[in-house]
């Protein structure tokens, strides 16, 4: 179990494990850390092209002699103007930024691509541990299952097992998922692939030559992944036959949330997060966010200076993992960093007023968190 020096959890642990009350945890963490794993050589000849020539593709940054950044020009001794300067300094921090973002995310990927080369010719093993609250994870870092895009596109189970009856539908709805049309039911989920062969051929076929489809998608790799295997069943004698190595991943929605609601009868709640039939997912994010949307709203017609300050509305991006933390006891300072990285990405908020918003939003967001 992962623990932060905490002799009580590890006291706890030893004594659970004395009188046999973790074997079925045990139990599962040996079904994890013995499941074989391969790496998918097509998307990884794929990524080691993309690398080798230097282009911007799919999260993997361009080299650096193909990277252009927007460092402003000098500023001349003579102008003392301070707002003129403070936002030249501004210019400059961003795009160092920028660049020394780049740097690591270029460290990562090698890193991640000369793991994967190690096993390109072997099935491995990912042995698993448990976090405080019981939730497994691979130990090897680098590459694993519950990484980012890159480490997903690359993995396929190392046994594969025939499709059978609806294998290839299963595949279809995982394709609209990493594509990013989850929000639909599973049959329009399936028919988004239907209605994307050519596409998805395309894909498969010539991923850097032909239309990049798979390129438009919320996780590209993923996605390229699942275009090949899915272009490998409908092209073989028989789909229901063909031997699938493809991992389709199944999620909670807001799994905290999940367990509150159960526990306590919640049927509003329940139904916010799946828990109640429906022909469509619900999606707890996009509600919250509408609502602080409407809050902040008002609060910018009231005259709250932070609100004027966001000019435009919030996705439910900024707001999702603060939501999704809130029932793990996140604090204040916590759900303002959450919201401030958000903001960042997104853009439009000036690093001098980055403080000031993010701390309105996470009391908008999470008010039980102050």
């Amino acid at each position: 179990m992962r623990a932060k020096d905490c002799l009580e959890q590890l006291s706890y642990l030893k004594s659970s494990i004395k009188e046999k009350h973790l074997e079925p945890i045990l139990h599962a963490l040996d079904v994890l850390s013995s499941t074989p794993w391969r790496i998918n050589r097509p998307v990884f000849d794929v990524m080691l092209e993309v690398w080798n020539k230097g282009l911007a593709i799919g999260d993997i940054p361009a080299s650096a002699e193909n990277s252009l950044y927007d460092f402003p020009e000098h500023l001349p001794v003579e102008v003392t103007d301070s707002r003129a300067r403070s936002d030249w300094n501004q210019k400059q921090k961003r795009a160092l930024l920028q660049q020394r973002k780049d740097h690591g995310t270029r460290c990562k990927v090698n890193y991640t691509l000369e793991v994967a080369r190690a096993f390109l010719f072997d099935s491995f093993y990912l042995p698993h541990n448990m976090d405080f609250r019981g939730r497994a994870y691979p130990i090897p870092p680098h590459l694993s299952p519950v990484g980012d895009d890159l480490n997903r596109g690359l993995l396929l189970f190392a046994e594969g097992k025939p499709l059978g009856s609806g294998g290839l539908r299963w595949l279809q709805i995982h394709l609209a998922n990493v594509y990013g049309y989850d929000k639909m039911s599973f049959d329009e989920r399936a028919r988004f692939a239907e209605d994307h062969i050519k596409d998805i051929l395309d894909s498969a076929d010539r991923p850097l030559e032909g239309d990049r489809w798979w390129l438009k998608a919320e996780d590209p790799w993923q996605c390229l992944a699942t275009c090949k295997e899915i272009a490998g069943a409908l092209r073989s004698p028989n789909p229901e036959e063909f031997v699938s190595h493809m991992p389709v991943h199944q999620d909670g929605t807001c799994n905290g949330m999940q367990h509150y609601a159960a526990l306590g009868g919640d049927v509003r709640g329940a139904r916010a997060v799946n828990l109640e039939d429906g022909d469509r997912p619900a999606d707890i994010y996009t509600r919250v966010v509408e609502i602080v949307n409407k809050v902040v709203a008002e609060d910018a017609k009231a005259g709250n200076e932070a609100a004027l300050l966001i000019t435009a509305p919030l996705t439910r991006k900024v707001v999702k993992q603060t939501v999704m933390t809130t029932v793990y006891g996140v604090t204040f300072v916590g759900a303002r960093d959450q919201i401030a990285k958000q903001l960042v990405s997104r853009g439009g908020i000036l690093s001098k007023d980055l403080y000031f918003v993010s701390a309105y939003l996470a009391k908008t967001v999470s008010p039980k968190s102050t």
